[in-house]
């Protein structure tokens, strides 16, 4: 009789999560009701090329197979509660554990203080010049990390920090590399090597390499968790690229620096960020050619102000934390986009439709929607026909590249890209031949900073050469 009164309980269980999770997701798209995201982001599995036999059938299906993945995934009632309590839990619980840990890493990395400089000696001149009064010491800002969580790739902290004094305290999150730093250090040596030895190729092109800095870069982190730094990897593999090849990177000189240029909630560079980093682009590709007019881009926050909930919200899956989406509008010329098509995710419509969505209040509300990915097109091709520069670009990007592609592209006639998630486009071509046959003049390698200094996921695509 037992036997039959759980199985019972357990079939009408099923039958209540098969019928209440595609009903909730019904009611929450029509606005019934508000149902708090489980912050997965379901991907197609695979994108069928347009014009391929059956692609318009192939990839309904695959879109039909994702959107019930994500009914399952997303819209189960009082999942989000359950795992939100369990996450809520599981960190109060390791709390203390975790905080003894930290301290007692940090002991072991512990960093020398720097030496001050020799007071300057009495010159012995008899000058009796009035000494400048000392400015008021300013405050210096005080920081925590606290240890939450990690998984295959990473390890995440919160980070709380007073700017000001009587100021309230900032927090956001950090994610740092889960490698060890001896493992890091060797695929640094290896990546370096291999950059340069592609450079030495193809000597007639300008190499540039910019990895976009993260927070466990700075010195600032350093300071911080310094058992957790890769401030020596990151630069001790710029010490190591050949004379001939240009770098520059986004600087994170303090913790202003790292709120005003990256998410709180999320891995990727802000507007701030990016638009400094088109900046800084565009300046090494000026050293080589002075005509090139750097852009000024218009930033725009809108009156929605439209909240993002990053990738390390949804990592956690917490939400008590947020940032307000902005983006940058570059003054460009008419010019054409291929979208990289084989990308699952990525924005598809034109710069002047997404900012007219979001003006007028017409985007994706849901909290697993990726703004700063959805904004922008993943491009593999950018042409501006009324250029006549005789100049044609490489870039070899990741995630952080989309909301450049198309400003970066305005300074030469052709750009081409290599996507990290694409290396399908193309298969029988190395680098050196696609230099060749469409007549390259420039090389960029932009990526996240762990990708380009130790190919940390084994995805940089400098193997192809």
């Amino acid at each position: 009789m037992r036997n039959k009164i759980f199985v019972g309980l357990f079939c009408a269980f099923i039958l209540l999560v098969m019928v209440s999770a595609p009903l909730n997701a019904a009611l929450t798209h029509a606005g019934i009701v508000k149902t708090a995201n489980v912050g997965n982001i379901i991907e197609v599995e695979k994108v069928y090329e347009e014009g391929s036999f059956g692609a318009p059938l192939f990839n309904a299906i695959e879109e039909g197979k994702r959107d019930v993945a994500d009914i399952y995934t997303n819209y189960i009632p009082f999942y989000v509660g359950i795992t939100s309590v369990a996450k809520s839990t599981e960190f109060a619980l390791n709390r203390p554990f975790a905080a003894y840990l930290l301290e007692k890493g940090n002991e072991l990395a512990v960093i020398a203080p720097p030496v001050e400089p020799d007071k300057p000696q009495d010159s012995g001149t008899g000058d009796t010049t009035a000494e400048p009064v000392p400015e008021e010491p300013k405050f210096t800002p005080v920081a925590k990390a606290e240890y939450l969580d990690d998984d295959v790739f990473y390890r995440y902290y919160k980070v709380s920090v007073q700017l000001e004094e009587n100021g309230e305290n900032e927090e956001f999150y950090a994610r740092v590399p889960g490698k060890s730093q001896s493992e890091l250090y060797d695929k640094m040596e290896i990546q370096a090597a291999k950059i340069n030895d592609f450079a030495s190729r193809v000597p007639e092109v300008n190499w540039y390499v910019f990895p976009v800095t993260c927070f466990e870069d700075s010195e600032v982190f350093k300071n911080l968790i310094p058992s957790e730094s890769k401030h020596n990897i990151f630069t001790s593999f710029l010490d190591r690229l050949d004379d001939g090849i240009q770098y520059d990177y986004v600087r994170i000189d303090s913790y202003e620096d790292k709120l005003n240029k990256y998410y709180r909630t999320d891995h990727h560079w802000n507007v701030n960020g990016y638009t400094e980093g088109y900046n800084r682009i565009a300046t090494m590709f000026k050293e080589n050619y002075p005509d090139l007019e750097i852009m000024e881009p218009e930033i725009h926050t809108f009156d929605n102000e439209v909240k993002m909930y990053g990738s390390i919200d949804l990592a956690l899956s917490d939400y008590s934390l947020y940032d307000i989406f902005a983006a940058a509008k570059f003054p460009l010329a008419s010019h054409t986009v291929t979208r990289d098509s084989a990308i699952s995710y990525g924005g598809t419509n034109t710069i002047e439709k997404s900012f007219f969505l979001y003006n007028n209040k017409l985007q994706n509300t849901e909290k697993s929607y990726n703004h700063y990915m959805q904004f922008y097109r993943i491009s593999k091709k950018v042409v501006y026909p009324e250029n006549n520069t005789g100049r044609n670009l490489l870039i070899i990007g990741d995630s952080y590249s989309p909301p450049l592609l198309e400003a970066l592209a305005s300074h030469f006639d052709n750009t081409y890209i290599r996507y990290v998630d694409n290396n399908f486009e193309m298969p029988e071509y190395k680098y050196e031949d696609l230099i060749s046959e469409y007549g390259i003049t420039d090389v960029l390698l932009l990526q996240i900073s762990s990708r380009v200094y130790c190919d940390y996921f084994d995805d940089s695509l400098l193997n192809l050469y």
